[in-house]
């Protein structure tokens, strides 16, 4: 039992870590494009490579660095629009 609570404790920590990269990413986002933190969205939970931000009506791809200290945006169009969007 103590193995799948430690697991269990683990996966909680590491969404809350991965949360947190997140709204960090997206907090800088907001700022170097100069818009409101509602106008900046990702395709994911977690920060990873390959995610596409939106940024008011526009798509990136998300080039991130091995050790996620800094990224490259690259303007990405949708075949599919219908995307889900966390914010």
């Amino acid at each position: 039992m103590a193995g799948i609570n430690f697991t269990e404790y683990q996966n909680g920590r590491n969404t809350s870590v991965q949360a947190a990269e997140a709204t960090t990413f997206l907090k800088s986002i907001s700022e170097e494009y100069h818009v409101k933190k509602d106008q900046v969205a990702i395709n994911a939970r977690g920060l990873s490579d390959g995610i596409i931000v939106k940024i008011n009506k526009k798509f990136y791809k998300v080039n991130l660095s091995s050790d996620q200290t800094n990224y490259v945006l690259v303007r990405t169009h949708l075949i599919n629009q219908k995307v889900k969007i966390h914010r």
